[in-house]
Parts: C-alpha cells; structure tokens; sequence
C-alpha cells in the first residue's frame, strides 16, 4: 500500500508555470519537476477538492 501524499498548491504551480527568471524560483520549479517525474507513482497523491480544477493539467504535465 503506498503512502498518501497531500499536494499543495504549489506544486500544480511549479510544474504548470513558465520558467521563472528568477534563479530561487527556477530551483524550486526544478525540484518541483524531479520529484514528479521520479517519485510521485510511489504515492497516493492527493489535492484539496478547491484545488482539483488543477488535475486536468496535471494530467498534461507527462
């Protein structure tokens, strides 16, 4: 059974957002796409039911 994870609204932010020019928000936005791409599928991820109008995108996200 895998770990549930709450997803924060950030992260549909960082991963959907334009680079940023600013370098501490580019690092974040690195971080951000490393740990979707190599260890979300370890978990059950979860958003807030005001925040879900952000899955669709997500889905694009691959």
């Amino acid at each position: 059974m895998a770990s549930s994870v709450y997803i924060e609204t950030t992260i549909p932010s960082y991963l959907t957002a334009w680079r940023s020019p600013e370098l501490s928000l580019v690092a974040k936005q690195q971080t951000t796409r490393q740990w979707w791409d190599e260890h979300r599928e370890r978990f059950d991820l979860f958003i807030s039911v005001k925040h879900q109008a952000a899955i669709p995108t997500l889905r694009n996200v691959d």
